[in-house]
């Protein structure tokens, strides 16, 4: 019997891998084919493969540089300089909020004036470019250190993983910027907003700042689980980047849905050929990979409240500032406000596992309680709030079947990356005081980007006018 569990053991451990790959590039094909495109065919197969062949590329770079065996052990652990941490977090923090509040800006313009044939270089997209470029170029400066230390190349990004990992990450989106211009050019202009450009261009910034998460949780020393008392000011930062690449994705995710005022207008074939059940199913699993990434990210029962709650803040005040409530936006909260029941469920099971073991079981019984949270409080938003989806006998077994799985599947991705990414070179006996130069500086950077971001927006004005 010792034998065939130890077979079993050796089995999981060699197909886990592969299974996990092939499950996200089933994910990401879906949601490419559920995109659409103007121009099918041989040449838009070849287009997918080329980015899906990118993402693959990185994916595996990343596993040789920090998971791969190395002959001479680990690398040499070079000086963390925590001040320098605490500027990067920082950085990562304001470019978050320049790239979400520019992804919301381009939603609101184009809902407002309108598509236009070429809007590669209009403004909320030099905003958006322009926070991928600073963190890029911040990130690259770091990665450029760490490869002047000595031994091999694995040993130096080891050395100062998580600038190295945040540097990689940077060239990645720097190098996929072009692909959505090029995708343009070739297939024509976006059928929706799940064109592969998008996807890659929204996962990989929020990737970024998911990153800086582990930057800033590094300054404060690890714990054991527990409630949010107590709770200190370097991980209350370490939530803010997970709120604000949460809204990114849900708004990639969910923003056609919204201010839908009849079936079968206003968006193109593509959308309407996609499955009805399709809308419940994409924010359950944004909301069970959030949530479950902030509780073990933090290991603090509330941290998915905490999450939910900044999310539905950030997007109401972009609404507001932007006056996107106005008819000829129609942009509105209901996929933010969705994301409160599931996360308020898991924080409750956390807070009553918190003394227990928090393995396989435990996860899927908290996953399997936030999903059904999300069906028995979502629905019954989404049928008085929104036109489409419908919730009928039709629809409703795939949303709570294929609902239910994907809250699992969201919610073990979701805790499998916070538990990496909050334990990354995490060694702090205590938490690192925030020194006053380094606040000064973090506080003259959040005001400049502010007052830039201010007078850009209002002096900016779209093609044509």
């Amino acid at each position: 019997m010792h034998k065939f569990s130890s077979f079993l053991l050796r089995v999981r451990d060699r197909v886990r891998l592969p299974l996990i790959v092939v499950g996200a590039l089933v994910v990401l094909l879906s949601l490419v084919r559920w995109g659409g495109a103007a121009r099918t065919g041989p040449v838009f197969v070849a287009g997918v493969v080329l980015l899906t062949g990118l993402i693959l590329a990185f994916a595996l770079l990343t596993w040789w540089l920090y998971l791969s065996p190395m002959p001479n052990g680990r690398g040499r652990t070079a000086p963390r300089p925590p001040e320098m941490r605490q500027v990067v977090a920082s950085l990562v923090i304001i470019s978050g909020m320049l790239f979400t509040t520019g992804g919301f800006w381009d939603e609101a313009w184009h809902r407002r004036y309108g598509g236009f044939g070429d809007d590669f270089l209009w403004p909320p997209h030099i905003l958006i470019y322009g926070s991928i470029g600073l963190i890029a170029l911040f990130a690259s400066g770091g990665v450029l250190l760490t490869l002047h230390g000595r031994g091999g190349i694995r040993g130096r990004f080891r050395s100062e993983p998580l600038v190295g990992l945040l540097g990689l990450v940077s060239l990645y989106l720097v190098i996929s910027l072009p692909s959505d211009e090029l995708w343009h050019t070739i297939y024509g202009r976006d059928l929706t907003a799940w064109s592969l450009p998008h996807l890659l261009l929204g996962g990989g910034a929020s990737l970024v700042i998911l990153i800086g998460v582990a930057v800033q949780l590094s300054l404060a020393p690890p714990h054991s689980w527990r409630g949010l008392g107590g709770l200190s000011v370097q991980e209350l930062l370490g939530i803010l980047p997970i709120a604000l690449g949460t809204t990114a994705i849900l708004q990639i995710g969910t923003s056609e849905w919204e201010g839908i005022t009849a079936i079968g207008r206003r968006l193109t074939a593509a959308f309407w050929r996609r499955p009805e059940w399709l809308y419940p199913v994409v924010v359950v699993t944004v909301a069970l990979f959030s949530g479950a990434f902030a509780l073990h990210a933090l290991r603090r029962a509330g941290a998915a409240t905490l999450t939910a709650i900044l999310v539905l803040g950030f997007r109401l005040a972009l609404l507001a500032g932007f006056d996107a409530w106005s008819p000829k936006v129609r942009m509105g909260f209901v996929s933010q406000l969705l994301l409160v029941p599931p996360m308020i469920a898991l924080d409750l099971w956390y807070a009553l596992q918190l003394r227990r073991s928090k393995g396989m079981g435990g996860l899927m019984g908290g996953s399997l309680l936030a999903g059904s949270a999300f069906l028995v409080c979502g629905l019954p938003i989404i049928a008085g709030s929104l036109v489409y989806p419908r919730i009928t006998a039709a629809t409703l077994p795939g949303m709570v079947g294929a609902g239910l799985a994907m809250a699992v599947v969201g919610g073990w991705a979701g805790a499998r990356l916070g538990s990496w990414v909050g334990s990354l070179d995490r060694r702090a006996d205590e938490a690192v005081p925030i020194n006053a130069r380094v606040l000064w500086i973090s506080v003259a950077m959040l005001v400049g980007a502010v007052a830039f971001l201010t007078i850009f927006i209002l002096t900016a004005r779209p093609p044509g006018r």
